[in-house]
């Protein structure tokens, strides 16, 4: 099974990238399948991809945009994926010879743009619990942004301290003044598609993180369960009513009151458990 994704420039086949990438997320996921991903996708038929991917049915312009706004995050990519889906489900030679020429202009392009698609993989690579929590207070006046500050503000020994910010200043995330650390790049591109390795490794790392937290006195920590049938409707909501907590925690976090404060992590996790409940039958 492949332990990378599959960069779409290294294909010459739809079918033999789309088949490697199916295998990078069963990788990641062993209870993933082509029924999983057919839902993610919201297409309507759930077996057809395996037959896309037995060759028994074409990929119908609708599912080719579908996979290309999951899969890709930048035009280039979609543009290429497209096109070699194009070229090898035409029968017209005029048309092969049209997609051919785009093709060949695309993998030219790629050239010039590879080093920021390394770029965002560099930038990927920060998405880690402790360099994220590193970055949230580097210009906070509040902290002191030393070596000696940092570590002891984290618990973590200077050796693991000064690993993360020598990291994040290779990664021009970061500058050092005297002995005082600052953030050098105020913001920086992370995928959030599904699949990303990177948010992928994040979730989990987050997730033992709050498991490991069961130690902190129960002053510092809280967890909060709750089971309930929901519509996509209701699911909607949550997640909507979430970003508007997000947005008034960070609110809160940038007030200078005079107040002590602590950094904190705040997870919110969201998952079905269940298949779809039986929809009553309306009475005539």
């Amino acid at each position: 099974m492949n332990l990378s994704k599959p960069k779409i420039f290294e294909y010459l086949t739809p079918l033999e990238f789309l088949k490697d990438y199916f295998s990078y997320r069963k990788n990641l996921n062993a209870d993933f399948s082509y029924e999983k991903w057919a839902e993610e996708l919201k297409l309507g038929s759930k077996s057809l991809l395996r037959l896309i991917m037995s060759e028994r049915r074409k990929i119908s312009e609708p599912v080719v945009d579908l996979l290309a706004q999951q899969l890709f995050e930048i035009d280039l990519e979609r543009e290429y994926f497209c096109d070699l889906v194009s070229l090898h489900q035409t029968r017209s030679a005029i048309e092969k010879a049209a997609v051919s020429r785009r093709l060949m202009k695309s993998l030219r392009a790629v050239t010039t743009q590879v080093d920021d698609l390394r770029e965002s993989e560099n930038s990927n690579e920060v998405m880690r619990p402790q360099p994220l929590r590193v970055l949230s207070v580097i210009d906070d006046a509040r902290v002191d942004r030393t070596l000696e500050g940092l570590s002891d503000f984290f618990s973590i020994p200077e050796v693991a301290m000064n690993s993360t910010l020598e990291n994040l200043m290779a990664k021009g995330m970061i500058q050092k003044e005297g002995a005082l650390y600052h953030k050098e790049l105020s913001a920086f591109k992370v995928s959030d598609s599904t699949g990303s390795a990177a948010l992928a490794a994040f979730h989990e790392a987050s997730l033992k993180d709050a498991v490991n937290s069961k130690d902190l006195p129960f002053d510092l920590r809280r967890f909060r369960s709750a089971i309930a049938l929901l519509s996509r409707e209701d699911f909607n909501y949550v997640l909507a009513e979430f970003e508007k907590i997000v947005a008034a925690v960070r609110e809160r976090g940038l007030v200078h009151d005079g107040a002590s404060r602590r950094l904190y992590q705040i997870n919110f996790n969201i998952h079905s458990t269940s298949k779809e409940t039986m929809v009553p039958k309306a009475e005539h």
